[in-house]
């Protein structure tokens, strides 16, 4: 087969003419391998270009991509930042009003504790007062009673005298008499005392 293509290249190549002309057939060949080369270029030409277009609308839309994103964060930071004042500015009102509450709870403690303070102090003046009246009306009463028994006593006394004086018999029945009436009117007066 080797032998063959080259009696028929040699065949081709002897009917040529010294003229600088080659064979048409190798021009065709050479001309249609130049067109596909030439259209492989421009179809690799092409390519390249639609490639690179397609690179740089790629590399444009990531490079827009990315504008947004950092947007889209920046306004997300934004937002987070204002939500986070806002919850500390929530956060340091509530703490000061649960402050204040705690505040007017105290105050309105202190002062329950005064009123209250000031009424036991009240009642506790009175209950000394009434004690004090008290332990003076007891004292009082024991200084009756025993003044009662001493005046009892004496009496007890007299009528024990005037009893022995009677028994004695040195008085006259006259005498007798009166003196049992004293003993009577002592009791009398001892009975309405």
């Amino acid at each position: 087969m080797k032998y063959l293509l080259f009696i028929i290249m040699a065949f081709f190549i002897s009917g040529c003419e010294n003229t600088n002309q080659k064979p048409i057939v190798l021009d065709n060949k050479k001309q249609r391998y130049a067109n596909e080369i030439l259209s492989a270029e421009i179809i690799s030409e092409k390519n390249s270009k639609i490639e690179a277009k397609t690179k740089k609308e790629i590399a444009m839309i990531e490079m827009k991509k990315a504008i947004e994103t950092k947007k889209i964060e920046s306004q997300a930071k934004v937002q987070m930042e204002k939500i986070k004042s806002q919850r500390e500015l929530e956060k340091t009102k509530l703490e000061l009003q649960a402050k204040s509450e705690a505040n007017s709870i105290t105050k309105t403690a202190v002062i329950l504790f005064a009123i209250l303070g000031f009424g036991v102090l009240i009642l506790i003046y009175i209950l000394f007062k009434k004690y004090q009246e008290n332990k003076i009306s007891i004292e009082r009463e024991k200084m009756r009673l025993q003044k009662e028994i001493k005046e009892k006593e004496i009496k007890a006394k007299m009528a024990e005298k005037l009893i022995d004086a009677l028994s004695s018999g040195n008085f006259t029945k006259e005498q007798e008499e009166m003196l049992l009436s004293l003993i009577n009117q002592k009791n009398v007066l001892e009975y309405k005392g």
